[in-house]
């Protein structure tokens, strides 16, 4: 039995407001800096948001709903990382934004896994 080796990581994380209450429905966007590859999802009714299968590489997160400031943040995604990025919005209008040029070290939370890159 040979068991095949992968290379895609996981990104995800929990929508909040202010208040730390759950935010459905909020259009989140990650976007490949190298390729320009876009992918999106919405947080479901808990707020959470998931993208499996993501390619190594340098990202930029957008989380984007009605009535909050854009939060905007970019991060590099490792060899089977599963990145937890959890956001939390400001109320105000889309047009403002809020963008993390300098955050805290990605945690694989919601794993036990040890790896090496």
């Amino acid at each position: 039995f040979v068991q095949a080796q992968t290379t895609t990581g996981t990104v995800s994380g929990f929508v909040s407001d202010p208040g730390g209450a759950s935010i459905a429905e909020a259009a989140v966007k990650l976007t490949n800096k190298g390729t320009g590859l876009v992918l999106t999802v919405g947080s479901n009714d808990s707020g959470n948001y998931v993208f499996p299968l993501v390619q190594p590489g340098a990202y930029e997160l957008a989380v984007e709903k009605s009535g909050f400031q854009r939060y905007v943040r970019s991060f590099t995604l490792e060899v089977t990382q599963q990145a937890r990025i959890d956001v939390q919005l400001t109320v105000g209008q889309v047009s403002e934004s809020v963008t993390v040029s300098a955050g805290a070290v990605l945690l694989e939370s919601d794993t036990s896994n040890l790896g090496q890159v």
